[in-house]
């Protein structure tokens, strides 16, 4: 079991979870005031295809959306089972980087600044990963608090559903807005987890247009995007069709009710819209 201690993290709030309000974002509130049943986590482990598997963690303050600071010896860290390959620290990750990068040298025994040729868990960009040297389809990860005053929440855990690749469309290929479908296919079936698709019109110097988001019931290996899903009449345009396959884990039953630990394989590939 390869692992990381987290010392002194500030959890920033991150979009992807759907956080509070902006008065509500910008208070941070330290952890040793806070019971362990008061604290929200929302966790989750991507793999997008390559050996990359990112463990996201937001905490904040059950009923409100503030952000929790962990301090005075709390700590969050992550662990799964396999050969890691490094770690890598942000500077924006750390409340104090100078104090955690020290003691991630006392605990690994390399003496570099920021690279550590290890097997442990490396940080990058507000992101709590692992990089795996295999594909790391079933994988599971377990995502800890460990408090040394007050109650520890050390059993989240999610594991990684089948990995997948996409079929069709090809990367590039064209279609139109108004005439043509297009068939998306997927090359494996996971029973056990489920498939949403999302598909966006991306037009230069224009928003963003959803035109299908959809969670399949059964995983069938492919969806159809009916010809007229979009309607624009800009030239310069692509459509971005994202995959992401998801299974729910087990959150650990000390945290607060509405936390909740997800595992994706995503996917995506772009083709060129004309109208």
């Amino acid at each position: 079991m390869k692992h990381l201690w987290l010392l002194g993290i500030l959890l920033v709030c991150l979009s992807l979870f759907g956080c509070g309000g902006d008065h509500d974002r910008d208070i941070i509130v330290a952890s040793t005031q806070i019971s362990t049943d008061s604290f929200v986590a929302n966790i989750h482990i991507t793999n997008g295809g390559g050996e990359t598997t990112a463990v996201e963690t937001q905490l904040r303050l059950s009923p409100t959306s503030a952000v929790i600071d962990l301090n005075e010896g709390d700590k969050l860290y992550a662990s799964t089972i396999g050969p890691v390959d490094r770690i890598r620290i942000a500077d924006d990750l750390f409340t104090n980087l100078a104090q955690t990068v020290n003691q991630i040298k006392l605990m690994t025994g390399f003496f570099a600044d920021t690279s550590f040729p290890t097997t442990l868990l490396y940080f990058e960009n507000n992101v709590l990963g692992a990089l795996y040297k295999e594909n790391s389809s079933n994988t599971t990860f377990t995502v800890s608090l460990d408090r040394p005053i007050g109650t520890n929440a050390s059993d989240s855990n999610a594991t990684l559903p089948l990995g997948f690749s996409i079929i069709t469309p090809q990367s590039a290929m064209r279609f139109s807005r108004s005439t043509d479908s297009i068939m998306v296919s997927w090359n494996t079936i996971d029973n056990t987890a489920a498939m949403n698709i999302t598909a966006s019109l991306i037009c230069t110097g224009s928003h963003t247009i959803i035109g299908l988001d959809r969670t399949l019931s059964t995983d069938t290996g492919n969806i159809n995007i009916p010809a007229g899903t979009f309607v624009s009449t800009d030239d310069n345009c692509k459509i971005r069709i994202l995959l992401d396959r998801f299974r729910l884990g087990t959150i650990d039953p000390q945290l607060a009710v509405g936390s909740q630990i997800f595992s994706h394989q995503k996917r995506f590939v772009e083709v060129l819209s004309i109208p």
